[in-house]
């Protein structure tokens, strides 16, 4: 197996679920795969708050292409002279930073589609120069989801070769961090934190608080917390990157 081509180009999403599938009035019990998650304070509380599978997809509304939407790409990578540079693209880079429901759905949309446009923009810039995309869990997950969401809001994708992309023991173009600790089984266990904290590295796991964020139009913090992942990334890329 060829190594790596380049210095990382480092890339985490963060999703919600679209306003139709965490609306109780919307929902009945033929949406939802299971009971209110344990603990909750009730079920119109859980499908607010996106914690429902679903029937139709079998995972949470924030998961799936046709029942989430992308709200925010962070990216990072290596400057010779500054370190670590990194770049988040997400409401407040593209409209007024309002919280996410005071846009309509037509308006949430558009704004994905911006998003995801300039994302791709410089996705495809970096890897014409020979970076090497690092994620954790980006070929299950992080380009999947913006593949298939960009598809369905018409977005012209890049003409990228996906079989290089997404394949999972191949690596010279995109390293999947979670699929190499994990020898390629795509079932195993153990989050970027846990990984991340094994190797004396400091990382946030916040995911959970994504949705609030989000609905509160707190952008600087979801901006942050890409900040924070893409130096996670990079320093675990290069904790283990002559093991590849």
């Amino acid at each position: 197996m060829a190594p790596p081509r380049g210095a990382p180009f480092a890339l985490d999403i963060e999703t919600v679920p679209q306003r139709r599938w965490r609306d109780p009035y919307k929902m009945d019990s033929d949406d939802i795969e299971t009971d209110a998650p344990e603990g909750e304070a009730g079920e119109p509380v859980a499908i607010e708050q996106g914690k429902y599978p679903l029937k139709i997809t079998g995972t949470i509304p924030a998961c799936h292409p046709i029942t989430g939407q992308v709200v925010s790409v962070s990216m990072g990578w290596l400057d010779d002279t500054k370190g670590i540079q990194t770049k988040t693209v997400q409401v407040s880079t593209i409209a007024d930073p309002n919280p996410w429901d005071e846009f309509t759905e037509l308006e949430q949309r558009d704004l994905e589609r911006e998003i995801l446009r300039e994302s791709w923009r410089l996705v495809a810039r970096a890897l014409e120069t020979r970076k090497v995309l690092v994620t954790f869990n980006g070929k299950g997950f992080d380009l999947p989801m913006m593949r298939w969401r960009s598809a369905l809001l018409g977005i012209q994708l890049p003409t990228f070769k996906w079989y290089e992309l997404l394949y999972p023991y191949r690596h010279q173009e995109h390293i999947d961090l979670r699929l190499l600790f994990s020898d390629g089984d795509r079932r195993a266990r153990g989050t970027l934190s846990v990984w991340s904290e094994a190797f004396g590295i400091e990382a946030r796991e916040a995911g959970h608080h994504v949705l609030g964020w989000a609905l509160a139009g707190q952008w600087d913090e979801l901006a942050r917390y890409g900040t924070q992942e893409m130096q996670t990334l990079i320093d675990l890329y290069d904790r283990v990157r002559l093991a590849i």
